[in-house]
């Protein structure tokens, strides 16, 4: 019996205009319309089933090559099997925009009168939910049961997603613990969806209970497997995220104590909260754990530790997180040296500093004027003035534009010298740089190392 559907059953939503991948979707059916293919110019199946093969990912198929495909594949004789039909329309539904495409090639289906199975109607039912219209999903739920079919973990998982992208909450769980009564044993896909729904909508510590519920059995659904690690990782960063970090540590203990490895996402999580919790021996450890577990932290997870490191006066444990990340041929960016450059300043270690520096250098990352800031600084404050000119030298010569923070420690740093030429000059580099001195540091430190010189007295004027 041919699939004939009813307003009522199977909705019928406009098609925009403005839907695109390789071309317009109102061009796309006037071809579909217009230039069928002819007899002869039919591919076999064979060279259906490799384009269909190929183009089995969203960013490998083109859209008019979909088209032209799926026009030929309702002229075949024999009809190709409902599954290729199922390949090409997953295919074309997970084009970004292009949900409209899928339901239109449906309804030709349907038109042609090529009966569907369960999985052509979920793909339907997820495309309605994906374009944030669950009531029609609901539809297709009805069709999916008036034609025989039982719906199964793919249709409900997909309905609790659309009712929570709809921000219905209640009816999102109301339908999960439903489906044990209708026969369907939740699955791992099915938890994810839950526990990210009720993440996602701020009831964060519903998802930790249903967890719980979920554990110990007392709910009864019966699931068919266990949380994974991405269930996990879901629930450990919006814990860390709501500063619920003790509850996250127990739940990444217990993720390790059932054989599951955290992944990335819980680790950094749970070091970024640690870290705000200003428990960085614990955050240090576990990043060292990431390490040994052969994940690597981002760059931005490694800057943000080694940065509280150094503001602790700990850097030599810094410096230990900075070798890791080399050995393990992490690329680290200006900001990783700058930090430990700082750190290392703060210590008063600017022989470390300078090593840094240089090695920065060697392996091509550019130092920044911070960088070059912070030496020049640090060198002034223990009087090496003539090491911090080097550094100042080193910064025009990589062309980096001197700021007035670099200044003002130059001539903080000639003056205490008693240097009064060489202030002179570096004034009148600030001037043709539209750069003024801070007049207090400057004034004080002209009258202690060059009282009663005119050139000093030229300045002060200047200022």
């Amino acid at each position: 019996m041919s699939f004939r559907r009813t307003p009522a059953s199977f909705p019928s939503p406009s098609i925009s205009k403005n839907a695109n991948s390789s071309g317009k979707l109102s061009s796309l059916l006037q071809q579909s319309i217009q230039k069928l293919p002819s007899s002869n110019s039919i591919p076999k199946q064979s060279h259906l089933e490799s384009f269909l093969t190929f183009n089995s990912k969203p960013s490998n198929i083109n859209l008019n090559d979909a088209s032209y495909y799926f026009d030929c594949m309702i002229l075949l004789q024999p009809l190709p099997p409902i599954s290729s039909f199922n390949r090409l329309l997953n295919s074309v539904s997970k084009i970004k925009h292009q949900h409209k495409v899928a339901i239109f090639f449906y309804r030709r289906m349907n038109k042609a009168r090529i009966e569907p199975n369960l999985i052509t109607l979920n793909i339907l039912l997820n495309c309605y939910c994906d374009m944030n219209q669950v009531e029609f999903a609901f539809g297709i739920l009805g069709l999916i049961l008036k034609r025989g079919f039982t719906p199964d973990n793919v249709t409900y998982t997909t309905l609790i997603k659309g009712l929570f992208m709809k921000d219905k909450t209640h009816e999102a769980v109301r339908l999960f613990k439903k489906m044990s009564r209708l026969g369907v044993r939740p699955h791992v896909m099915t938890y994810g969806t839950l526990i990210n729904g009720l993440c996602r909508a701020g009831k964060v510590e519903a998802a930790v209970r249903f967890h719980e519920e979920i554990m110990n059995g007392n709910i009864g659904l019966g699931f068919v497997s266990k949380p994974n690690v991405v269930c996990y990782s879901i629930l450990i960063d919006n814990l860390c995220k709501d500063g619920l970090v003790s509850k996250a540590k127990e739940l990444f203990l217990e993720m390790k104590s059932r054989k599951i490895s955290p992944d990335s996402v819980a680790y950094t999580s749970l070091i970024h909260a640690l870290v705000y919790s200003d428990k960085l021996e614990e955050a240090k450890c576990l990043f060292i754990e990431m390490f040994d577990e052969g994940i690597s932290p981002s760059v931005i997870t490694f800057n943000l530790l080694v940065n509280v490191l150094c503001n602790k006066g700990r850097s030599n444990d810094a410096c230990e997180l900075f070798d890791k990340m080399l050995q393990r041929g992490k690329q680290l960016d200006s900001l990783s040296y700058n930090t430990l450059v700082h750190g290392y300043c703060l210590e008063g270690k600017i022989d470390d500093a300078r090593e840094l520096y240089v090695s920065m250098v060697d392996k091509g990352i550019e130092p920044d004027v911070r960088t070059h800031n912070i030496l020049i600084n640090e060198y002034i404050k223990i009087r090496r003035i003539e090491e911090a000119i080097w550094i100042f030298r080193q910064m025009i010569f990589r062309k980096i534009k001197p700021t007035v923070v670099t200044y003002n420690a130059l001539l903080t740093g000639v003056l205490q010298k008693g240097d009064v030429l060489a202030a002179q000059k570096l004034f009148d580099e600030m001037q043709l740089h539209d750069l003024t001195p801070s007049f207090k540091l400057v004034k004080v430190d002209i009258r202690e190392a060059g009282k009663g010189c005119t050139m000093t007295t030229d300045i002060l004027m200047k200022i």
